[in-house]
């Protein structure tokens, strides 16, 4: 539960930061000594999403720990399987895990195009 809250911290952090950033420099853009100073927003967006696939994958990682636990201390008990033996239960009957694997998808693709649109942002208003 920590690193699902710590990802949406990192993703507002990634939204304000860069629209600080934006204003900030829109703002003062005949102080700006160089045109590299508007592409930081792109690398803030680049580490912000590096964090938020490093906890995903840390998700996962705990995701199977935790169903060989259930596995262990529930056995065979279909009242009480654990929760990640449940969502797999979901994945078989109605593809729970392809909908997390689509959320996932979707989740790189918003990242992809954050990170491009602030690419493009920082090059126009470089100018």
């Amino acid at each position: 539960m920590q690193n699902i809250r710590e990802q949406y911290r990192t993703e507002m952090a990634a939204a304000i930061g860069v629209g600080l950033l934006y204003g900030w420099l829109i703002l003062h853009k005949s102080n700006v000594p160089s045109r590299v100073i508007w592409f930081i927003g792109p690398l803030i967006v680049l580490v912000c999403a590096s964090r938020c696939l490093f906890l995903l994958v840390h998700n996962r990682f705990i995701a199977g720990y935790l169903m060989r636990i259930e596995e262990t201390a529930f056995g065979d008990d279909t009242n009480l399987p654990g929760w990640e033996r449940y969502l797999s239960q979901l994945n078989s009957q109605r593809g729970y895990r392809s909908y997390l694997a689509s959320a996932n998808t979707a989740t790189l693709a918003v990242w992809t195009f954050g990170f491009c649109a602030s690419i493009v942002i920082s090059f126009l208003l470089s100018r």
